[in-house]
């Protein structure tokens, strides 16, 4: 969306917040929370790869460099999803 001055960028809301931090807040808690959010971090890095063609991207030398725990979100159901917040650099 946008108007004259400004565009806004719209996102479902995710009432978990973002992985990191419910880190801080200490949901690593446990064992078996260490092993199911690896697990989904692993599934939303490859879902995510697919999305936006990260091996053509790579192929020409562009680097997508904003996957970190603050781009992965908790939704409602408990599962990640990313937060497309792309930022990309040109390797020379």
């Amino acid at each position: 969306m946008q108007d004259e001055e400004n565009i806004y960028f719209v996102m479902e809301f995710l009432p978990g917040g973002d992985l990191c931090s419910q880190r801080k807040l200490g949901l690593f808690n446990t064992i078996d929370k260490v092993k199911f959010y690896f697990a989904e971090v692993i599934i939303a890095i490859g879902q995510f790869h697919r999305l936006i063609c990260l091996e053509e991207l790579h192929k020409n030398n562009i680097v997508y460099r904003d996957m970190k725990l603050d781009n992965l979100m908790i939704a409602k159901n408990g599962h990640l999803k990313v937060r497309y917040i792309l930022t990309f650099t040109i390797l020379s």
